[in-house]
């Protein structure tokens, strides 16, 4: 999400690297922590934005893990304060399709993480 504009505003820099933190249990370095956003980026540059949705659906094998990574995909796309409906949600609904997550319940995730921001 953080790349569906084509820009890394700092919150979705920000949001993103809290996340990766978390797997860590807060342990990771700030250096780590760049290092998994420098591969990422790399990765999306190398394979473009439909292989790393497709990866993510493939690597997020249970409906629980799919929600989570929506979770974090709304919590990444609403981070900067310019979330405009129309533009970035679709690139979040066709995350939640290539998941096989309905749309209803991709929707209520979305819901959901934008009250946190209200």
């Amino acid at each position: 999400m953080a790349a569906a504009d084509g820009e890394l505003a700092d919150e979705e820099w920000d949001t993103v690297a809290a996340v990766i933190d978390g797997f860590f249990d807060g342990n990771a370095t700030r250096r780590q922590i760049e290092e998994i956003m420098d591969d990422c980026w790399e990765a999306f540059e190398r394979d473009g934005f439909d292989a790393r949705i497709e990866a993510m659906a493939e690597n997020l094998q249970s409906q629980e893990l799919r929600e989570i990574g929506l979770q974090v995909a709304a919590a990444v796309m609403l981070s900067d304060g310019e979330y405009v409906e129309g533009e970035e949600d679709e690139v979040y609904y066709d995350m939640a399709d290539e998941m096989d997550v309905p749309r209803r319940r991709a929707e209520a995730i979305l819901d959901e993480v934008a009250e946190q921001y209200e």
